[in-house]
């Protein structure tokens, strides 16, 4: 099946609402005719009994303690406050009986809890349900007649009969934008839950017993998960201080946002939702933590138990509403810690029997798959969802804080046979790895019969596991991999080969905030980030010839467009980096000023010349300078520098920030880390020497700056630093001659810290101002280091070292064999392919100082070929010029320079075009070709060239040798 289209990243408003045909979707029922039918079937097996029966013993003695006087105790308004939801009354006019029936739903004290709940004498029979006799059932869903059974309308009799089946497809309306929200790991510890069974209350640190979501601490390690900075203990004591100190700063811990990040998420979920409409929600898993559901798995698959429908309201009920999100289909699979998370028997079955409870909620099986058809734009997409935890189903005695069949954590009784799952903990591992063997063989016969436009799989392990069989499945035709489990956001694209063998695009989206960040979310320490965010979801917007992905953060910023563009960029993907620039475009307005600095570093990086783009960020940006890192200073004059976009107003606001910052430094007004430091400066100053934009008060700052460290011995002037400033200087022709005498009396004191390249970059950019004279000692010892260590020089360095030796030795006799050194190394450098240098500058200064060095002259001419595209019209005239002086001749280059030349005749000036002509004539060009350049050119000049090369000083040459 052809595929339709590209995945991008990308930004789009739809403000539209969208109708969309939610067939079979249900409500919560409260028991009617019909439900108590099903309510007494559903309950006919459970069991009961007074408060005397041995299952009980544990409770007994609290039970009358409560329904004697303890109901009349200060705390009991707390103790008992779930009495009205279970029992129907409030605590003080509660029975014996009541107190039972709470003791079994949801004792207050997880070590005192009863077996059996009564079986009469309490207020709002049957006492046998924990809904003041109200069960709630998983009933037929809305939309659905009594004639339909099929798995979008009524329960199944076991969690497992609706493995593999097609839940009915969706159909949306209208042809506005098309949205579908991602998220996963987001569900919180309900602290609120008053555990039964014995277990333990749902709390990690000393403030979590709360209603609503509290985030569990994990631990924290570095990007590649090899060094763990923080463990869990260490997290919660950061909980438990807001912060403080026993807490310490390895962990990262970011109060206000550490603390309620699923709340933090939700709001921007709401936000956007309320923006963008989404169609659905694409749900992978790590619904509830710790352990999914607090029951016991084998509940009937009709039947709501009490902690399902708290936990529901409190973590997912309660947060996820609003417009443009209450009652959009929630398509979900199950995390590892919905199966129990180091156990397996917690009730998972009850999260696929919410989905009949539910308006919303969709999880009829462990794996499935579904629809969704847009009926006004023409395409629609097939999904299947996977249950991928038989990673986390190891050997019993392995691993047990990760192992779902852990024998530490499971009871030896441990079965969830009643489900069709599990039926004990040595069977657990086979079990899931069934499983995950039944879904393989179903997804990979099912995909490749797909005729729909997109193909998209959701499961809850991450991006990177079992590569293998996902890239089987995008040869079959998959688009799309929506994965969760590692907490953080990432987006994995098809072409990042270092860690992506599937083929496919694929995202992590586990920032949804019910358990803590893989790393801190403090945006000043990213270092160790392994995706984009921490805390988030994503915004997938659809339509028939792409998806374009938007990483949202959990303050609702999106987050990734700018970084796309810096990867498209470093991977010199250009036709991709032009396709999202249409998207940055119109999301500029909304950016902060660290964005600008990042979209405009991107296109400076690819050197992509959109000058309304630039305009329009420096517009944006320029009132905000403030608010940007000094790195992002550079980056930003950089960005212009090799667009070649010469926004002369902004470079100055650049230099009037760096300056201002600088001062304040000196009276120490700075904020920290906000004052750029020497080599920054000088990144600048580079920055603006490429643009030709003198500031002289900028560059007066920065000599001043180096002048005061290089005299009293401060650090900060670095060789490189000092090399960069001069020859911003030189290039700019900004004589700071009291600078340039302290960098080379610093050059001659310490000549043995600097590196060669730099002492040919500090002699070329300094040698044609300084006179050579008064400077003999320096430049003697600095070209004697040069020839010593030349091994080291690239093409480049050897170029400015060529330079520094035609200023100061004229003659070829202040440093014998010097020459000869350079031109040994660029040989050696003959077959360095991607390398640029001035190629034409060189040529010219060895055709003087060893015009018989046929080797050295083959190399450059070699080299000349990469240049020739970028060659300006005086570097072919120094080029011809140069060779025509040497004893070297090369047919290939006679053909190739005039061939390029004429591309850009036009820009030539006589002189320069007939001096270029002259030379080309000398290498052997023909009469022929020599007339059919002089007819494209420019006039013949009204006087003699009056340097070497042209016809005029030529005759001059030819009369003198005769004469």
């Amino acid at each position: 099946m052809a595929r339709l289209g590209r995945l991008a990243l990308g930004l789009g408003l739809g403000l539209a609402s969208a109708e969309v045909n939610r067939s079979g979707h249900g409500h919560l029922r409260r028991l009617g005719t019909v439900a108590a039918e099903v309510g007494a079937n559903a309950d006919a097996s459970l069991r009961c009994g007074p408060l005397d029966m041995p299952e009980n013993a544990q409770c007994k003695e609290v039970v009358e303690w409560a329904a004697g006087g303890g109901k009349w105790d200060t705390k009991a308004d707390n103790w008992y406050r779930n009495m009205p939801s279970i029992a129907g009354v409030k605590h003080d006019q509660a029975t014996l009986a009541d107190f039972q029936r709470l003791y079994y739903c949801a004792p207050p004290g997880k070590d005192k809890f009863c077996g059996l709940p009564p079986c009469t004498g309490c207020s709002e029979p049957p006492c046998t349900d924990c809904f003041a006799g109200h069960q709630l059932y998983a009933s037929v869903r809305p939309g659905c007649d009594g004639s339909n059974r099929g798995i979008g309308c009524v329960p199944p009799k076991t969690a497992m009969a609706y493995k593999g089946q097609h839940w009915p497809t969706t159909t949306v309306y209208g042809t506005q934008e098309m949205h579908i929200f991602a998220i996963g790991d987001w569900g919180g510890m309900d602290g609120s839950l008053d555990t039964a069974e014995g277990r333990p209350n749902i709390v990690a640190y000393n403030w979590g017993k709360r209603p609503g979501p509290s985030v569990f601490p994990w631990s924290r390690w570095n990007k590649a998960h090899t060094v763990q900075f923080c463990d869990h203990k260490q997290l919660v004591e950061c909980f438990n201080t807001r912060g403080q100190p026993p807490c310490i700063p390895e962990c990262g811990y970011v109060p206000g946002v550490d603390d309620n990040p699923q709340i933090l998420v939700a709001n921007a979920f709401k936000a956007r939702a309320a923006l963008n409409d989404p169609q659905y929600i694409l749900n992978v898993g790590d619904n509830f933590y710790w352990g999914g559901i607090e029951k016991t798995c084998g509940e009937p698959m009709n039947k709501i138990a009490y902690p399902t429908k708290h936990q529901f309201d409190q973590i997912f009920e309660g947060v996820y509403q609003g417009a443009g999100l209450s009652h959009k289909p929630w398509f979900s699979v199950l995390g590892n810690h919905d199966w129990g998370g180091f156990k397996f028997d917690n009730a998972w079955d009850q999260q696929m029997s919410y989905t009949w409870a539910s308006d919303r909620w969709v999880l009829p099986a462990p794996y499935y798959k579904t629809s969704v058809v847009y009926a006004d734009l023409g395409f629609d997409v097939d999904y299947y969802f996977l249950d991928s935890n038989f990673v986390d189903a190891k050997p019993p005695e392995e691993d047990p804080n990760h192992n779902m069949c852990s024998r530490k954590n499971n009871k030896p009784s441990a079965t969830c046979g009643a489900a069709d799952g599990p039926t004990s903990v040595d069977s657990c591992p086979g079990w899931f790895a069934a499983l995950w063997e039944e879904q393989k063989e179903w997804v990979t016969r099912l995909l490749p019969k797909s005729q729909a436009s997109w193909q998209i799989a959701v499961t809850h392990f991450p991006c990177g596991h079992e590569q293998g069989f996902y890239k089987g499945l995008a040869n079959m035709g998959l688009d799309l991999l929506v994965t969760g489990h590692r907490h953080d956001q990432e987006l994995w694209f098809p072409d990042d080969y270092a860690k992506n063998h599937m083929g496919i695009t694929c995202l992590v989206t586990g920032g949804g905030g019910g358990i803590t960040s893989e790393a801190t979310p403090d945006p000043d320490h990213t270092e160790d980030w392994y995706g984009e965010a921490q805390y988030g979801f994503y915004d997938l917007t659809i339509s028939k010839s792409e998806i374009f992905i938007e990483s949202v953060n959990y303050d609702g910023e999106v987050l990734n467009l700018p970084r796309l563009a810096k990867y498209y960029a470093e991977l010199n993907i250009i036709n991709e980096l032009e396709h999202v620039s249409r998207f940055i475009r119109k999301m500029l307005p909304r950016y902060n000023p660290h964005q600008l600095a990042l979209t405009a570093h991107a296109f400076g990086i690819a050197k992509l010349q959109d000058k309304d783009m630039m305009a329009k960020i420096a517009r944006l940006i320029a009132p905000r300078l403030s608010e940007i890192t000094p790195m992002e200073l550079v980056r930003l004059a950089q960005a212009y520098a090799s667009t070649e976009v010469c926004h002369y107003t902004l470079l100055a606001q650049l230099s009037a920030q760096a300056q201002v910052r600088v001062q304040q430094a000196s009276t120490g007004e700075v904020i920290p880390g906000s004052c750029p430091s020497f080599s920054q400066l000088v990144e600048l100053a580079e920055a603006f020497a490429q643009l030709k934009f003198q500031d002289y008060s900028f560059f007066e700052m920065v000599s001043l700056q180096a002048e005061t460290f290089l005299l009293h011995g401060y650090p900060g002037p670095t060789p490189p630093a000092l090399a960069g400033l001069c020859q911003a200087c030189a290039r700019l022709k900004v004589h700071e001659i009291r600078l340039f005498e302290v960098i080379l009396a610093h050059v001659e004191d310490n000549w043995y810290d600097y590196p060669a390249w730099s002492l040919a970059e500090i002699g070329a950019a300094l040698a044609p101002i300084m006179p050579s004279a008064r400077f003999e000692n320096v430049y003697r010892q600095m070209l004697t280091q040069i020839r010593h260590d030349r091994d080291t020089l690239n093409l480049r360095g050897l170029t400015a070292a060529a330079r520094f030796m035609a200023e100061v030795d004229h003659k070829g006799q202040f440093l014998p064999g010097f020459a000869e050194a350079l031109a040994q190394r660029f040989m050696a450098l003959k077959d360095e392919s991607k390398e640029r240098y001035d190629v034409a500058r060189v040529t010219e200064i060895f055709a003087k100082r060893c015009p018989e060095d046929q080797a050295l002259f083959s190399t450059l001419c070699r080299h000349l070929h990469r240049h020739l595209g970028i060659f300006e019209p005086v570097d072919f005239v120094r080029f011809t010029r140069g060779l025509a002086a040497s004893e070297y001749r090369d047919q290939r280059v006679t053909h190739a320079l005039p061939k390029w030349a004429q591309k850009r005749h036009q820009e030539f000036s006589p002189h320069d075009w007939d001096s270029f002509v002259t030379s080309l004539t000398k290498l052997g060009a023909s009469d022929v070709r020599e007339s059919q350049l002089r007819e494209i050119g420019p006039p013949a000049p009204s006087e003699p060239a009056t340097f070497s090369g042209g016809q005029m000083a030529m005759a001059k040459a030819q009369i003198t040798s005769n004469g």
